[in-house]
C-alpha cells in the first residue's frame, strides 16, 4: 500500500503545447519519461457498491502489461488528494479477486462475486521526473493526459495535468503548479477519471 498525493489540473487541448514547451519542463532538473497509451477498466456492482463505499477499482492496459488497482477516495481539495492505493501486476487484462483480501478490502465476498466491467478510459499520457529544489524540494512526476472517458455509448474528454509527489515535501507540488499557471491557463479539479465515469452512467457523487 502506498499513499498518493497528487495535484490535478485541468486545460484546454490548445494549451498542451504549451506545457510540452515550458522551461520548467525543458530544464535541467526534469527528464523526459515518454509517452504511453493507458487504456483502464473500472469495475463496479450493478448496485455501485464499489462508488457507495468510496473506492475505484481498474485494470490498466500500459505498454509492458497490465496492472490491477484498488484506490480509496482519500481527501480531496482544491485540487490536491491524498490517497491510499495499492497495486499488482497482471499476467492479463482479467480482474484477480484473489488479491484482494480482508487488509485492504473493506468489502464481503457477495460484492466481490457480483463485481462486472462498468466504465472505461481511453487516454494518451506524457511524463516527466522533475527534481524540483526551489523554495520547497522535492520529486514530481508530471503527467500530461488527453483522451477520453466512456461509458454507456457516452464520452467525456480528459484535458489535464496532475502533479504526482514521488518524494518531499507536499507543497512542492503548489509552488510548480503557481509557476505553470503563469504561462498556461490551468483550473484545479476535484474530479477523479472514476468519478467522470460513474456521472456518465448517472451516478452523481
Amino acid at each position: 500500500m502506498a499513499l498518493e498525493t497528487e495535484l490535478k489540473l485541468l486545460l484546454q487541448p490548445d494549451q498542451f503545447e504549451r506545457v510540452r514547451h515550458h522551461a520548467i519542463l525543458n530544464g535541467e532538473n526534469a527528464r523526459s519519461q515518454g509517452s504511453q497509451r493507458l487504456l483502464n477498466c473500472y469495475y463496479d456492482t450493478p448496485q455501485f457498491d464499489l462508488r457507495a463505499n468510496r473506492v475505484a477499482l481498474r485494470v490498466r492496459h500500459h505498454a509492458t502489461g497490465y496492472t490491477q488497482t484498488l484506490k480509496t477516495s482519500g481527501e480531496r481539495s482544491a485540487g490536491l488528494s491524498r490517497r491510499q492505493e495499492w497495486e499488482w501486476p497482471l499476467e492479463n487484462e482479467r480482474i484477480d479477486l484473489e488479491l484482494l483480501d480482508e487488509d485492504h478490502w473493506p468489502l464481503d465476498e457477495r460484492i466481490k462475486s457480483s463485481l462486472l466491467p462498468c466504465f472505461n478510459t481511453d487516454f494518451e499520457r506524457e511524463c516527466w521526473l522533475l527534481e524540483w529544489s526551489g523554495q520547497f524540494k522535492g520529486v514530481i512526476e508530471v503527467a500530461l493526459d488527453q483522451g477520453q472517458v466512456i461509458a454507456g455509448g457516452k464520452h467525456l474528454a480528459i484535458c489535464e495535468l496532475e502533479l504526482e509527489l514521488k518524494d518531499g515535501e507536499e507543497t512542492v507540488l503548489q509552488e510548480v503548479a503557481d509557476l505553470l499557471a503563469l504561462d498556461i491557463d490551468l483550473s484545479p479539479s476535484d474530479i477523479s477519471k472514476a468519478q467522470r465515469g460513474y456521472r456518465l452512467m448517472g451516478q452523481e457523487a
